[in-house]
């Protein structure tokens, strides 16, 4: 999958000071406007992401979710932080569904129907990024279509309505074997959700590609046994949503980042498994 070139447009999420940026520009050095935009789409990036954001997180309450509404709650950044959950979360329960959370008071939990996903469910948040951690297995699902619906249902769907809210930044964990082409279902699961993602045409995308995941005390059998024998292929929770977060912060780049397992485990600590 080739990283897209983004043809410039009116802003389509951008924050309203860059543009407004843009326009300045173009106003002093007599430029038209889309001329600017083609010039300056680095540095307007660059000005993006250095301001405050607010996240929409979907799958908050999965192994990687919660480490990366950990993260997005520390950062200084992030202004705010949205769960898209299935079920309520009183604010009381905070600490025990997302251990080590820090500074509560960014959380908001909102419960949606995932089967009956709203544009509103997004759009009244007025985020600049969505990241799906979103995922299961066929044993968890019970079926080869449950497992579609939340892998990728649930994320194209979920992404179609990011694009409407005009969320310029949508970030998915995804997996290192994805391939839509694939004749076993799981990879081609994940890289048909890829490609969905990839055909929305988002101002950034990322995509996080991890190996077995190793969820510590929420990792499934074959995930417990794979930790220990095969450690080389697996990486923490804790290390992808540092990757899912530093790629939101620290890239100014348009179009789509693919970040690979080896990306993704260099930025693993011993913390991770404390």
């Amino acid at each position: 999958m080739a990283p897209r070139t983004l043809s410039w447009q009116e802003p389509d999420g951008l924050s309203k000071l860059a543009y407004m940026y843009v326009v300045y520009l173009g106003v002093v050095y007599g430029l038209d406007t889309h001329i600017c935009l083609v010039i300056n789409r680095h540095a307007i990036l660059q000005l993006a992401t250095s301001m405050e954001y607010k996240a929409i997180v979907l799958g908050g309450t999965g192994a990687v979710g919660r480490e990366l509404i950990k993260l997005l709650a520390a950062s200084n950044r992030c202004n705010g932080v949205v769960a898209l959950t299935r079920r309520p979360i009183a604010s009381s329960a905070y600490a025990t569904t997302f251990p080590g959370l820090q500074n509560e008071t960014k959380l908001v939990v909102d419960a949606v129907d995932f089967d009956k996903l709203k544009l509103d469910d997004f759009a009244k948040h007025n985020a600049d990024a969505c990241f799906s951690c979103l995922g299961t297995t066929r044993a968890d699902a019970g079926s080869d279509a449950a497992f579609i619906k939340v892998d990728l249902e649930y994320v194209s769907n979920a992404a179609a309505l990011c694009k409407q809210a005009k969320i310029p930044y949508f970030g998915l964990l995804s997996a290192s074997n994805a391939a839509k082409d694939s004749w076993f279902l799981y990879p081609r699961t994940k890289g048909l959700a890829e490609d969905a993602i990839e055909k929305t045409h988002f101002v950034r995308t990322g995509i996080f590609r991890p190996g077995m995941i190793n969820r510590g005390h929420l990792a499934r059998t074959a995930e417990r046994i794979g930790n220990v024998l095969l450690p080389s292929f697996t990486v923490s929770a804790a290390a992808i949503a540092r990757a899912m977060m530093a790629d939101y912060e620290a890239n100014a780049h348009a179009g789509t980042t693919i970040v690979s397992m080896a990306e993704i485990k260099s930025l693993e600590t011993k913390q991770d498994f404390a």
